[in-house]
């Protein structure tokens, strides 16, 4: 069987190609060798749709399912629209936990994008993670070597194509909140997000916002990547259906 290259810490997937009639003919050449059984997983709708329909076109029988659903932020709108959607208590919550760590010291936004500082930065990021609440849970990065050379990989390649970036809320120079991303023309993906224990939760939803404010300035949609569970919609208006489609060759009935 053929699979698609993904497993639980893929945030999305999907082939690629120039334009959509250079994918449509790089689907027919994958299909017309007559792979057998072909799974592929994290697809999002407009890839399942387009693949599914030249599958079909080249006799295969498709089956698709729905993995789980995302919650997304739209880079077709400004931040003040944004805002105006967002709970004023909640907004007004972390207003006050923001001025609050600026009355303690120097906050300041500190984003890694240039290759020569993007490794040291991968490295603090995950070192913070493991100092985080999900140490007890055994979900830090680090918890697990293959985990981190899996990470690494993907850090060291995004970094070298161009597309890591790593962004850090320090307090007086000290990283207390991170969040590791990809990012392309279309979107910004926070693949994962760690914050100092001791300041709780209020700093990574600060350099959470300030992220999205980043990235809808330049017209890109913000990927919290996550389940679209209630505390994730509350930032969030969107939802993304990451799809697995099954094909096996056969006429479809």
């Amino acid at each position: 069987m053929t699979a698609s290259p993904t497993n639980w810490h893929t945030v999305a997937f999907g082939p690629i190609a120039v334009d959509r009639d250079s994918l449509v003919l790089l689907l027919q050449h994958l299909f017309s060798r007559s792979p057998g059984r072909v799974e592929l997983t994290h697809l999002t709708r407009g890839d399942r749709e387009l693949v599914g329909a030249v599958a079909e076109r080249c006799g295969y029988m498709v089956r698709g399912t729905t993995m789980r659903r995302t919650a997304t932020v739209s880079g077709a709108e400004s931040f003040d629209e944004y805002l105006g959607r967002r709970d004023r208590r909640r907004l007004r919550r972390l207003d006050d936990a923001r001025r609050h760590l600026e009355a303690q010291g120097c906050l300041d936004l500190v984003v890694h994008s240039r290759s020569e500082t993007l490794s040291s930065a991968v490295e603090e990021f995950l070192a913070l993670e493991q100092r985080g609440w999900v140490v007890e849970s055994g979900l830090p990065i680090l918890a697990d070597n293959t985990t981190a050379v899996f990470y690494r990989d993907i850090a060291a390649w995004a970094a070298e194509v161009g597309v890591l970036s790593v962004a850090f809320l320090q307090l007086d120079g000290r990283s207390i909140a991170g969040t590791l991303c990809i990012e392309d023309h279309r979107s910004t993906f926070a693949l994962r997000s760690a914050f100092e224990p001791a300041t709780g939760l209020g700093p990574v939803l600060i350099l959470q916002l300030d992220l999205i404010r980043l990235s809808l300035a330049q017209g890109r949609d913000y990927e919290l990547t996550g389940e679209a569970l209630p505390y994730r919609m509350n930032w969030a208006d969107e939802t993304r259906d990451l799809t697995r489609i099954a094909l096996r060759p056969g006429k479809r009935r």
